[in-house]
């Protein structure tokens, strides 16, 4: 990585000297390149030519200011990064200045050690701000493309290799995913990237439907089949002739109609409710779910030999926690999808709010991301989402808040040493901060307890203990 520019501006060169000798001497010396300028005049100019991410300037200077070199920055729109030296006198004017956008201020004297926290932080968030840019220009390009699978991870780059493979065959394909991540998508694009992909692509919900109005929608029904059959009615199998039939939450349809879509698999010929004449149907059957099917299959839920019918290829959806390299660019797709239907131009996300997302857990994975994304761009009434954008559930709900959090409440514990009812506040503590890593991971003990740094066993055991 190139490293970040930082110009220092002030009037005293032995100040500028210890100062640029110091950052070259410590950690981020090979991460910050050291600009000096003496005096306003000469770091105006040195701004103009050098255009530096980072600026560290004094307040107080003989011929011009640091407040106007500021004020001309803040008035000209150009993003820098501003750290002000002052005396602790000029401290509200330094405040003041923060709440227009300079990023920080060091009272005189200090501690090489506080400007290198500063430093380290804003580095951190120029490469988040530049791995943004990277992945707005992706977007661009995947735009140009046509390409339908916004991803750098390595699983969905597998999944996109499986679906290259077998679009433009007939195997029948199970998608495998918790709820969404994205099933739907995938079972159109199979479908309008394949060989049928002029033929219809009809859908039905298996968990929309009680089971007879289920075969009903499936198979179709024949005039006074049941009570409400005023009239005959062509089934999904029918209308998906020569195209695709999706079934989605094929894991919550009644192991009765199970059988009957089997045979219709196996043979390709079905019959209305209500009906005698055997109908022939050509659909391809593109299949999901988010339950364990093989766990139903052990349970009596599910047909084993139906399961096998429908798994020629499996495509194994990932947790969007399971893919936390794509929440940013996931998060930019969406607010790009948004700004081109509603107009209001939105041109990024912040970094603290890119962090913020690749802390939260995502129980509602992909779909819950375009959610958020959704609120933040209606209550953003600035160029960017910020931090301040996202709901409030989900700014108290990531990792870093959950252990801040945590951290309050273990001071409190410290705090009542003395009390009688210590070991009942130690307990209390300890359940509290159970109940809110399982809430954080919907539940997931596995990643619950690698959060804590038990063992799967210890989490077992204390949630026997606290019962919950």
């Amino acid at each position: 990585m190139k490293p970040v520019l930082l110009l220092i501006i002030d009037d005293e060169m032995a100040i500028l000297s210890s100062l640029q000798r110091g950052i070259r001497r410590s950690s981020i010396a090979n991460e910050v390149q050291v600009e000096i300028a003496v005096g306003g005049k000469a770091g105006l100019l040195q701004l103009k030519n050098l255009k530096p991410q980072i600026l560290l300037i004094d307040m107080k200077m003989p011929d011009i200011s640091g407040q106007e070199i500021i004020q001309k920055i803040i008035d000209s729109g150009n993003h820098t990064y501003t750290i002000i030296m002052t005396g602790y006198t000029d401290i509200k004017e330094a405040v003041k200045l923060i709440k227009q956008g300079i990023y920080d201020y060091l009272t005189k004297p200090f501690e090489l050690e506080e400007l290198e926290v500063i430093l380290k932080r804003i580095i951190n968030e120029l490469n988040m701000e530049g791995r943004i840019i990277s992945l707005q220009r992706q977007l661009s390009l995947a735009s140009h493309t046509g390409n339908q699978i916004i991803s750098n991870n390595s699983t969905m780059k597998e999944v996109e290799k499986t679906i290259n493979a077998v679009r433009d065959t007939d195997f029948n394909i199970l998608i495998l995913g918790e709820s969404g991540t994205g099933k739907e998508l995938i079972a159109d694009l199979i479908h309008y990237s394949g060989q049928r992909r002029n033929g219809p692509l009809i859908k039905v919900n298996c968990a929309g439907l009680v089971s007879t109005l289920l075969e009903s929608e499936m198979f179709g029904h024949e005039k006074g089949a049941f009570t409400d059959a005023i009239k005959a009615k062509e089934g999904k199998f029918s209308l998906a002739n020569g195209g695709t039939l999706f079934l989605d939450e094929i894991g919550d349809m009644d192991i009765a109609l199970q059988a009957k879509l089997l045979r219709t698999i196996q043979d390709g010929v079905y019959q209305k409710v209500g009906g005698v004449e055997s109908l022939h149907t050509d659909a391809r059957i593109v299949a999901a779910t988010n339950r364990n099917l093989m766990e139903y299959i052990k349970e009596g839920k599910f047909r084993e030999d139906l399961y096998y019918r429908l798994n020629v290829v499996t495509i194994n959806l990932p947790a969007l926690r399971e893919r936390k390299d794509d929440i940013p660019l996931l998060a930019l797709h969406f607010l790009k999808k948004l700004t081109k239907k509603y107009g209001k131009k939105l041109q990024s996300i912040q970094p603290e709010a890119i962090k913020i997302l690749e802390e939260y857990y995502f129980p509602g994975n992909i779909r819950e991301l375009e959610n958020i994304i959704t609120r933040s761009y209606i209550s953003s009434t600035g160029s960017s989402i910020v931090k301040a954008d996202l709901p409030l559930e989900i700014r108290e709900n990531t990792i870093t808040s959950i252990k801040s959090q945590l951290n309050g409440t273990e001071k409190l514990s410290k705090s009542i040493i003395d009390s009688n009812n210590l070991k009942l506040q130690i307990e209390n503590t300890e359940r509290e901060h159970i109940q809110k890593m399982l809430a954080l991971t919907n539940n997931d003990r596995k990643y619950a307890s690698e959060l804590m740094g038990l063992s799967r066993r210890q989490l077992y055991n204390k949630i026997s203990k606290y019962n919950l």
